[in-house]
C-alpha cells in the first residue's frame, strides 16, 4: 500500500484512555491529517482526536508516535502496522517537500520566478534567491547639461522581497534600494495608447529616483505594491502620468550619497521561515501559497480547509467568498484571499489594482472576478446559496485602496534576525557606480549580488 496525495486511508489502532487502558479506535489518514473515531460507524461525525502531524516515528514494533507542533500522540497498531507507518511517514515527507517547491510567496501572494536561462551565467547566485520580477530595461538618467535630453542606458533590473535592484549586463550592481523606503510610483502603465511603458520609483531621502522602461512593468508595480503594503501597513501612492516631467524627477545622485547593499532572501531561508511560522500559528502551506488555519476558533474552518483542496458544489459551501469564487471558476484563489482577511464584502470593493495587490495577477481570473461582482443575478444567487441577505449590488463600489486603507493585516512571517539586517559582516559589498551615477564608492572591485554559500 503506497501513499497517494488527497486519498484517504483507514486503519484500526488502540489509544490510551483516561485511566491508561488501550482502547480500540478507528482512524482515517488523509495527507498529514490523522482523524480518530470511536468506531467506523462514527466516521465523518464527532472525532475523538485530530492531529496535523509533522512527523511519525516507530517507538517499538507496536507503537507509532505522531508529532505535531502542539503535542505527541502515541497509538498502538492493531493491524497493517508497516503499511500505516509507511503511508504516514510518506505523507509527512510529502508536505515538507511541497513547502520546498513553493511557486507563490505566501507573505505577499506573489509568484516566484527563476532567473531567465540566458542570464544564468551572469546571475548564477540569484538562482537561489526569492525573486518576483527580472527584466532587461532602459534606465533613464538626469538630463544632459548640453542637450537637455535624458541619458538612456541598457540595464538589468530585478525585484526581491527586500529591495529593488538595477545592474549592468555583467551583474555589477548600480542601484539597490530597500522597498520599505518606496514613497510613490509614477507610471503610464494602464493608460491607453502607450507606446513605451515607464515607471518612476520615488524613495525616501537620502535615496533618489529610479526611472526605467520595460514591457513587463505591471508585474513589477504589483510586486512593489504588495511588498510595500506588507512592510509599511499602507498602500504606496500610485500616480498615473502620460509624460515624464523633468522638473519632478530627481535622477541625479546626491553628492553625499552612499549605497547600502541588501542581500535577497534565499529560498531556503524562506522555507525555514514558513516552517517555523506554520508550527507557531498552525497554518499549512502548499505550492500555491498559504492556506486556511487548521486550528481556529471557528469550527467551520476545518471544513473550509478540507474543501479548499477541491472545487465542491455550491450546496456544500457556507462561506460567501468561497461560494462566489466557485461560481466564477476561481475557487483556487480562495485560500490566498482568505488568508489575507478578505471576505466577500471586501472583495466587492476591489478593482483590478486591488486584486493584483492581493496576489490575483492572472488576467483571466481578474476578469472573471470583476465581471462576477457586476452580475447582480449571480451575486443574488451566491447570497441565497449561503443563506445571507441580498444586497443592492447596483450601488457604486468604493475603491478599497482609497477608502479602506486599514484592513486587518496577516501575522508576519519573520526571517531570522541575522538575515534581516541590511548587510551583516562580512557580507558588505563595496559597489562601483557606473558613469551615469558619478563617483566611485569604496575601493574594492565591482561585484554582483552575492549570496553566501553557507546561507543556501
Amino acid at each position: 500500500m503506497d501513499f497517494v496525495p488527497k486519498k484517504e486511508f483507514t486503519f484500526y489502532v488502540e489509544k490510551k484512555n483516561a485511566i491508561g487502558l488501550w482502547v480500540k479506535k478507528f482512524c482515517v489518514v488523509k495527507d498529514n491529517v490523522l482523524t480518530i473515531y470511536d468506531s467506523e460507524k462514527e466516521r465523518g461525525g464527532n472525532a475523538v482526536a485530530r492531529v496535523v502531524f509533522t512527523s511519525v516515528n516507530k517507538v517499538d514494533d507496536s507503537i507509532l508516535e505522531f508529532k505535531s507542533s502542539k503535542e505527541a500522540l502515541a497509538l498502538r497498531i492493531c493491524e497493517d502496522g508497516d503499511a500505516m507507518y509507511g503511508i504516514c511517514h510518506s505523507a509527512a515527507a510529502f508536505k515538507r517537500q511541497k513547502i520546498a517547491s513553493l511557486v507563490v510567496d505566501p507573505r505577499f501572494g506573489l509568484q516566484l520566478i527563476d532567473v531567465p536561462q540566458e542570464y544564468i551565467s551572469k546571475f548564477a547566485n540569484l538562482d537561489k534567491a526569492v525573486l518576483y520580477w527580472f527584466s532587461v530595461v532602459k534606465k533613464f538618467g538626469s538630463p544632459s547639461k548640453f542637450t537637455g535630453k535624458m541619458s538612456v542606458e541598457d540595464r538589468i533590473s530585478f525585484c526581491g522581497d527586500k529591495a529593488f535592484y538595477v545592474t549592468k549586463g555583467n551583474g555589477e550592481v548600480t542601484r539597490c534600494v530597500k522597498i520599505q523606503k518606496l514613497k510613490q510610483i509614477v507610471t503610464n502603465v494602464g493608460l491607453p495608447n502607450v507606446e513605451e511603458q515607464f515607471v518612476v520609483l520615488k524613495f525616501a531621502s537620502p535615496e533618489y529616483d529610479v526611472c526605467i522602461a520595460s514591457p513587463t512593468l505591471q508585474i513589477l508595480i504589483s510586486s512593489l505594491q504588495a511588498i510595500s503594503y506588507s512592510l509599511n501597513g499602507v498602500q504606496v501612492d500610485l500616480r498615473l502620468c502620460g509624460q515624464l516631467v523633468d522638473a519632478e524627477l530627481q535622477l541625479e545622485r546626491p553628492s553625499n550619497f552612499s549605497m547600502t547593499m541588501v542581500l535577497p532572501t534565499t529560498k531556503e531561508q524562506l522555507k525555514k521561515a514558513l516552517i517555523d511560522f506554520g508550527k507557531k500559528h498552525q497554518i499549512s502551506f502548499s505550492a500555491e501559497g498559504i492556506s486556511a488555519r487548521v486550528d481556529h476558533s471557528d469550527p467551520r474552518d476545518a471544513a473550509k480547509e478540507e474543501r479548499s483542496n477541491s472545487t465542491p458544489s455550491s450546496k456544500t459551501i457556507t462561506d460567501p467568498l468561497e461560494s462566489f469564487l466557485t461560481a466564477v471558476g476561481c475557487h483556487s484563489r480562495f485560500t490566498l484571499l482568505y488568508s489575507q482577511n478578505v471576505d466577500l464584502d471586501i472583495l466587492e470593493c476591489m478593482d483590478e489594482t486591488d486584486l493584483r495587490t492581493y496576489g490575483i495577477t492572472d488576467v483571466d481570473h481578474i476578469s472573471r472576478i470583476l465581471d462576477g461582482l457586476r452580475n447582480g443575478d449571480l451575486m443574488a444567487k451566491v447570497c441565497d446559496d449561503v443563506g445571507i441577505a441580498r444586497k443592492d449590488w447596483s450601488s457604486p463600489r468604493k475603491h478599497i485602496v482609497a477608502d479602506q486603507p486599514s484592513l486587518p493585516r496577516r501575522p508576519q512571517i519573520i526571517l531570522d534576525s541575522d538575515e534581516e539586517s541590511d548587510v551583516a559582516p562580512p557580507r558588505k559589498v563595496e559597489i562601483v557606480l557606473d558613469s551615469d551615477e558619478d563617483d566611485v564608492v569604496g575601493e574594492r572591485p565591482t561585484a554582483a549580488v552575492i549570496l553566501d554559500d553557507d546561507d543556501l
